[in-house]
């Protein structure tokens, strides 16, 4: 029986309790007014209590819903009913036309200012007469006079401002700036400076108590706010604070030292600020210490954060769209010789255009509650009546109307051009009721003007002085975070560049793709997307219709790229004294019985890995490698390299390394051309030190081997390159060191170049079995099993071959020189343009040798087109578009020696096998990212069978 009575008791009180949450959820469908079914305890508004997302979305959503069919719509906030309105016209009666019936925030009826006395007496917050009191004192203090008597604070900001933007630069962080802590510190200093005459110096290394305090400042209690929608008649007795106890204590004495300060010195007394104006006002009004700090603290709450938040977000809209900065940046530069700074950002159009598109896509507040103060009849879109009864909350959606693609064409993009003066500015959008970026009305924001002046001065001197770029770490979309104010979730993050660096190209009237921030023209190294060669292509692809040459930036540093394949030529060949330096800082039939034996030997190898029938093939690159190793160190060292064996000479592993880009290989490079001035005391290193020694101690061993044996016949009559070079030093008294470098360069050009050019060579055979078989027909009529050394450098589609190879796989695909001697060309525009002695040019070779002005085809396998019935070789080297080897006198010395290694290498292959591709191995040419020669991505994987 008890527990029957208990279960009742308990049905009872969860009926009372549902009846009373559920109580005022037929107040609309009692008056006729349409809206959206309220769920449980959360009613309309469920983010207000969840906080999972901005409660913007929620309105959002019914706005969308219901905007066609209604110029309003009831809601409910928990369980309190609201009036949402939907139609501009009506909104603007609200803010304006009935002003009188909703002169009242609906947020004072939870501001008491016993428990919180500086925000109470904000004009926002300040109910019946007394705002209109509070805003009177407050706009005395914010005349035109007055505001631009302090304008030199904001410049002498500015230009701190500017001087942090320059040093954080410097520091090259890949995550950018952060823009609202930036803008943070820029309306702190201004505003300490106005207010309180006190310097916040919130740009230095040490954080200022006022940026400190950022975050300590507003309190937004989620269990007060349920509960004061929940039981509203409990704000008689419990009252909500807004500004923290905590910040409120830290102003209070932050204003009462000021005053002190101001008081007692009598130069400071004559500062025109807006304390000065408040002291005045003291002695007019006899106002004590708190409401003094009240309205520097109304200046505070409304010019801090939201100038900050206006001005972060108009950089990034700028940057987001780069054809608006630029137009925008002529507008300043323009206008800036004309008159005073103040007067500039008083009157720019396209700037106050800007300023006021950023505020419809980020305003101050997304929404306000209004207070009906009396009653007021207003018709919905069906014709029907509605009395809105007194103290109703009426929510007028700011963000919602302008991003509403019926009121704003085009509401998603950027356009300021809509608010020029020509097109009926912003007045126009504000007479729609479709417009509130700070307010409307009697009640309009009091601080606009300062704050504009703020933000435009801002961004003039941010503009004429750097370029500003989106970060990737900044969200692409506009997705809020659930700040109580407008805020992109994530941040805002933004790179600049100096406009000092972007300009020297089109000071010298070059030509060339905007760079990027940090990054230049090119992607960032430290990732490697892609093989930096695509992007010095595309440049070329860009402007080899319009220009011959154009400036480019690698990361800060400027160069000069050639897209014109005449000029390649030129530069390489007939103008070569004036480009005779290279940026980067070194008997063939005698040794050819070398080269057969070591094809005898790589046969075998193949035949062996073959027995082992291997799943993803033979690695060609590896092969080939290999086989060129194991000549060169034969032909220039005189050393068994033992390549084909389990256990090669280390030398081979050294090679394989050599052209890795690692990030200890990249770092310096990055370093150097992010500050160039570096080079003077950093210079590149291309082989490690390892590496370098290693070589060093083996060439000086074969060194000291080979001259020990001179009187032995064997090595004496041995003719090869170290013989070449010791009989060299002998004439030109050549030190160790010299005899090293020498050897050195032998090396490193024959290894990689010559193994991956062959290996490529055999990718292509293999890809195309009918070419394949073409010279597979020539080797066997021309040259049978033999392996004539003069045949074999004769067969005339072998060295098609070879050539097609090199075009689509050169060793080098890119060659900077440096100007040795100042030289003027002609644009095609026929104007002049003068490369002086110390520029770097770039000479892009791969992107020429694919253009497809010049090859048919350019991406196919083509060999034919350099036969000689087709003009072969010479045809293309005489228009200037081929660079297998380079050109000029300084054309690869070790070019005939390298091709009579391919050569024998390919021909012993092609005679004894059939060469198929490895599924492996992947189907176009893309290149290897980690790679600083041209390789394949992922490699070259070939099966091979035997022809026997």
């Amino acid at each position: 029986m008890i527990l029957l009575i208990t279960c009742w008791l308990l049905l009872g009180v969860i009926a009372l309790i549902y009846i009373f949450l559920t109580w005022n959820y037929n107040f609309w469908k009692k008056r006729g007014v349409n809206g959206p079914k309220p769920a449980l305890i959360f009613g309309n508004l469920p983010s207000a209590i969840t906080r999972k997302r901005n409660i913007m979305y929620d309105i959002w959503e019914i706005y969308d819903a219901f905007r066609d069919a209604n110029y309003f719509v009831g809601i409910y906030n928990n369980r309190n009913p609201e009036l949402l309105i939907l139609q501009p016209e009506l909104a603007r009666k609200v803010y304006v036309t009935d002003f009188k019936h909703f002169h009242d925030n609906e947020m004072s009826r939870t501001i008491d200012e016993r428990v919180d006395f500086l925000f109470a007496n904000n004009p926002f917050i300040a109910t019946g007469s007394k705002w209109k009191e509070r805003r009177t004192e407050l706009t005395g203090g914010l005349t035109a006079a007055r505001i631009k008597a302090m304008f030199p604070v904001t410049l002498k900001t500015c230009k701190h401002l500017v001087s942090y933007i320059q040093k954080e630069i410097k520091m090259a962080s890949t995550q950018g700036l952060d823009a609202k802590n930036l803008c943070s510190r820029f309306t702190a200093d201004i505003i300490t400076d106005c207010v309180m005459g006190l310097e916040s110096d919130s740009f230095s290394k040490t954080i200022s108590p006022l940026m400190g305090m950022q975050d300590h400042m507003f309190e937004v209690r989620s269990l007060h706010r349920v509960i004061d929608h929940l039981l509203p008649k409990i704000n008689k007795w419990i009252k909500h604070r807004f500004v923290t106890e905590k910040f409120e204590h830290y102003f209070q004495e932050l204003m009462e030292n000021s005053i002190n300060l101001r008081k007692s010195d009598d130069k400071l007394s004559t500062r025109v600020d807006f304390l000065n104006y408040l002291l005045e006002l003291q002695g007019k009004k006899n106002l004590n210490l708190r409401e003094l700090s009240a309205h520097a603290m109304t200046f505070l709450l409304d010019g801090f954060e939201t100038t900050a938040s206006i001005l972060a977000h108009t950089l990034l809209m700028l940057a987001r769209y780069p054809a608006k900065q630029q137009k925008l940046r002529e507008e300043i530069l323009r206008c800036l010789g004309e008159t005073e700074v103040f007067e500039i950002a008083s009157g720019l159009d396209y700037l106050n255009a800007c300023i006021h598109e950023t505020l419809r896509f980020f305003p101050v507040i997304f929404f306000i509650s209004k207070r009906c103060t009396q009653p007021l009849e207003i018709v919905n879109k069906n014709g029907q009546a509605f009395v809105v009864p007194k103290d109703l909350p009426v929510i007028i959606p700011h963000y919602h109307i302008m991003m509403d693609d019926s009121v704003y064409e085009n509401a998603y993009e950027y356009q300021p051009e809509r608010f020029l003066l020509e097109n009926g500015g912003v007045r126009k959008y504000m007479d729609m009721g479709a417009y509130w970026g700070y307010g409307d009305g009697p009640r309009i924001c009091p601080g606009v003007r300062f704050g504009f002046i703020q933000i435009k001065t801002a961004l003039i001197e941010i503009l004429r002085q750097f370029s500003v770029q989106v970060n990737p770490r900044t969200r692409s979309d506009y997705k809020f975070d659930e700040y109580l104010f407008p805020r992109l979730d994530g941040g805002v993050w933004l790179d600049f560049q100096s406009l000092s660096e972007e300009i020297y190209w089109k000071k010298r009237g070059f030509k060339g793709p905007k760079p990027k921030i940090i990054f230049g023209n090119f992607s960032n190294p430290m990732k490697l997307k892609r093989h930096m060669s695509y992007e010095f292509q595309e440049i070329y692809e860009s402007y080899k219709r319009t220009d011959n040459i154009v400036g480019v930036y690698e990361m800060r540093r400027p160069r000069l790229l050639v897209t014109s394949a005449e000029l390649v030529h030129r530069i390489f060949v007939n103008d070569f004294k004036h480009f005779h330096d290279n940026e980067m800082p070194a008997t063939i039939k005698s040794v050819f019985p070398v080269t057969e034996k070591v094809c005898a030997t790589m046969l075998l190898f193949i035949e062996k890995q073959m027995k082992m029938a291997p799943k993803d093939g033979i690695n060609a690159s590896d092969l080939a490698l290999r086989f060129s190793s194991e000549v060169v160190t034969d032909c220039v060292l005189g050393v068994n390299a033992n390549s084909f064996s389990d256990q090669p000479l280390e030398a081979m592993s050294k090679v394989n390394n050599l052209f890795d880009q690692s990030f200890s290989f990249l770092l310096p490079i990055l370093l150097s051309n992010f500050l160039p001035s570096l080079r003077k005391f950093m210079k590149v290193r291309f082989l490690n030190k390892d590496s370098e020694q290693y070589f060093a101690d083996l060439i000086s061993k074969a060194i000291d081997l080979r001259k020990s044996n001179r009187g032995d016949d064997g090595n004496e009559s041995r003719i090869d390159f170290l013989d070449y070079l010791l009989r060299l030093q002998e004439k030109k008294n050549l030190s160790s060191s010299r005899l090293i470098a020498y050897t050195m360069s032998f090396l490193i050009d024959g290894f990689e170049t010559t193994g991956s050019t062959m290996a490529h060579c055999l990718l292509f055979l293999g890809r195309d079995a009918e070419r394949q078989q073409q010279l597979r027909n020539e080797i066997k009529e021309k040259l049978g099993p033999s392996n004539d050394f003069d045949i074999i450098n004769s067969l005339p589609y072998l060295d098609a071959c070879i050539h097609e190879t090199l075009r689509l796989f050169p060793p080098a695909f890119l060659s900077n020189k440096i100007c040795t001697e100042t030289i003027a060309y002609i644009n095609k525009n026929s104007h002049s343009l003068n490369i002086e002695k110390g520029d770097v040019v770039v000479l892009p070779l791969h992107a020429i040798m694919s253009d497809e002005d010049y090859y048919n085809n350019p991406h196919a396998f083509q060999p034919e087109r350099f036969l000689e019935e087709n003009g072969g070789l010479k045809k293309y080297k005489d228009m200037g578009v081929y660079y297998g080897f380079g050109d000029g006198p300084r054309t690869c010395f070790g070019m005939r020696f390298a091709l009579a290694q391919m050569k024998t290498g390919l021909v012993n292959i092609v005679r004894r096998f059939r060469i198929n591709v490895n599924p492996k191995t992947r189907a176009d040419n893309k290149f290897d990212t980690n790679y600083m020669l041209t390789r394949l991505d992922g490699g070259i994987w070939l099966e091979f069978e035997n022809l026997k």
